[in-house]
């Protein structure tokens, strides 16, 4: 489990990015990105969080991003990505 503490903007995505990157080569059953302390994304993270979901679902994995707050939910729900992410 991967625990975002800050807001997913700019420099901070390519952080992120890395670790999760570093993540996905684990080749992981499942891999949750709690964002229960991430008070907001843009849209840099969700590229990011996409590319990871793809990366992921390739390796028979599944992507799941936990207690996101309101403003994150409705960054996701803006661009319809609410229902295509697995938000737990």
């Amino acid at each position: 489990m991967i625990f975002v503490d800050e807001a997913l903007e700019e420099s901070a995505v390519s952080r992120w990015g890395q670790l999760l990157e570093e993540a996905v080569t684990l080749h992981p059953g499942r891999l949750v990105v709690d964002l229960r302390d991430a008070p907001r994304i843009d849209e840099s993270a969700i590229v990011m969080l996409l590319q990871v979901h793809h990366a992921v679902t390739m390796g028979n994995g599944r992507l799941l991003l936990r207690a996101p707050g309101p403003q994150v939910r409705g960054m996701l729900a803006f661009g319809r990505l609410d229902s295509f992410f697995e938000i737990v």
